[in-house]
C-alpha cells in the first residue's frame, strides 16, 4: 500500500506562474472512462487520492463527477490554486483541499482582495465537511499581504516568523509556510540531502 497516489486529471492549467515547470505535453482531459480505469486498478495500492500534478484539476469539467466517483472508494484531496473554486465550493465529498495561495499574481486581472475572498467565501461553505489548508511560500512578495487578509478573516495574528507549519486557524481550516518548492531537474545545483517527496 501507498500513503498517497497522486492522479493527473489533466495537465491544462488556467494560470502561468513563475515557479512553474511549463507543461510542454499536448493539453489532455481524461476521459470519464480512463479515470474509471484508474481507480479500479489502484484499488488495492491506497486509500488516498490526489487530483494534481501540473495541471489545475479544477478546469476539468467532470471534477465533481469525478470526486463523487472516486470518493465511494477513496479520500480525495486536491490542491489549487484557488482561482476556480467556486467550480467544487458545494461538493461534500473533499478530504482535503490544497490551496496555494503563492500562485496569486495581479497579471491575471484579479486583485489580491477580490481572490482571497473569494476563496474566503468558497472555504466558508466547504471547511464543514472538508480539510482546507493554505499554503504560502515564506519569500512570496505577496506574502504579507496575504497574511494580513488571514488575520482579519480569522481573526488570529500571524507572521512570518510565528508561522509553522499546519497552524490551525479556525475547525477544519490550516495554514502552511514553506520554502519555495523546486522542481526536480538534473540541471539544477545541488539543493539538500533531505527532503519530501
Amino acid at each position: 500500500m501507498f500513503k498517497k497516489i497522486y492522479i493527473e486529471i489533466t495537465n491544462d492549467c488556467n494560470l502561468s506562474c513563475s515557479f512553474c515547470i511549463k507543461n510542454k505535453r499536448l493539453k489532455k482531459y481524461m476521459t470519464l472512462d480512463e479515470f474509471k480505469i484508474i481507480l479500479n486498478k489502484l484499488k488495492k495500492y491506497t486509500n488516498y487520492l490526489y487530483f494534481h500534478v501540473l495541471g489545475e484539476p479544477l478546469m476539468h469539467p467532470n471534477i465533481n463527477e469525478f470526486i463523487n466517483i472516486a470518493s465511494k472508494y477513496y479520500k480525495i484531496n486536491i490542491t489549487t490554486n484557488g482561482y476556480l473554486i467556486k467550480n467544487i465550493e458545494n461538493n461534500k465529498n473533499i478530504r482535503q483541499l490544497n490551496i496555494s495561495l503563492h500562485s496569486y499574481d495581479p497579471k491575471y486581472n484579479i486583485s489580491l482582495e477580490d481572490y482571497i475572498n473569494n476563496i474566503f467565501s468558497s472555504v466558508d461553505k466547504l471547511s464543514e465537511y472538508t480539510y482546507i489548508s493554505y499554503r504560502i511560500w515564506v519569500n512570496n512578495k505577496y506574502t504579507v499581504e496575504i497574511l494580513d487578509l488571514i488575520n482579519k478573516k480569522y481573526n488570529v495574528e500571524l507572521n512570518k516568523n510565528n508561522l509553522k507549519n499546519n497552524t490551525t486557524i479556525a475547525n477544519n481550516i490550516f495554514i502552511s509556510i514553506n520554502k519555495q518548492f523546486i522542481w526536480p531537474d538534473l540541471n539544477n545545483n545541488y539543493y539538500n540531502e533531505y527532503g519530501t517527496c
